[in-house]
């Protein structure tokens, strides 16, 4: 089982993919694929750098290119419960897709909760005005062609989250899809 996870910075997916990662499942990021490649350029771990590189490469080898070389990661190892992280355009989420047993979890929560998450999380690239941050995110979610479509992947979801309360609700939200999805077992 593949559980992707699409959504807006600071929306909760990296809390979901720990959470995760305590019921078993192992955790693989797009970006973070995207920040060992920057780093072997030498190049700052920016958010603008991370767009910029992710759209470079899709432009390049097609819309799917790093989902479809983290399958191959993925299948190498034979890993069985498995997180992505960062599906940002939908041939991304389709060349998962195509790998057999796969879900897609969307996670949300209001702009300004986001940006404060983000302020306080202090990754690389991180530190950004308000307004920096409202065009980053407008530029993901606008992309054409083999750039980032977060609307468009959105869509695409089976399931929905609003992460706007406590990590304990979210931690609920995520058990009810791993029910639904027939991992109960996994649920305390």
């Amino acid at each position: 089982m593949i559980i992707g996870l699409t959504g807006y910075f600071g929306a909760g997916k990296g809390e979901i993919g720990e959470y995760l990662k305590t019921k078993g499942f192992i955790y693989h990021s797009c970006s973070d694929y995207l920040r060992g490649e920057l780093e072997k350029l030498g190049q700052p771990k920016t958010i603008e750098n991370l767009i910029t590189l992710g759209n470079s490469l899709r432009s390049q080898f097609g819309a799917g290119i790093i989902p479809k070389r983290l399958l191959e990661q993925i299948e190498a190892k034979g890993e069985k419960l498995v997180i992505v992280d960062s599906l940002r355009h939908p041939d991304e989420i389709a060349a998962l897709r195509e790998g057999g047993d796969f879900v897609l979890v969307s996670v949300d929560a209001p702009i300004e909760l986001r940006y404060q998450r983000i302020k306080e999380r202090g990754r690389p690239g991180d530190q950004m005005t308000y307004e920096e941050f409202c065009k980053q995110e407008e530029f993901q979610i606008t992309g054409q062609g083999s750039q980032a479509q977060l609307l468009a992947s959105r869509k695409l979801a089976d399931y929905n989250i609003v992460n706007d309360g406590t990590i304990d609700e979210l931690h609920t939200k995520i058990d009810d899809v791993l029910k639904d999805v027939g991992l109960g077992d996994l649920v305390k």
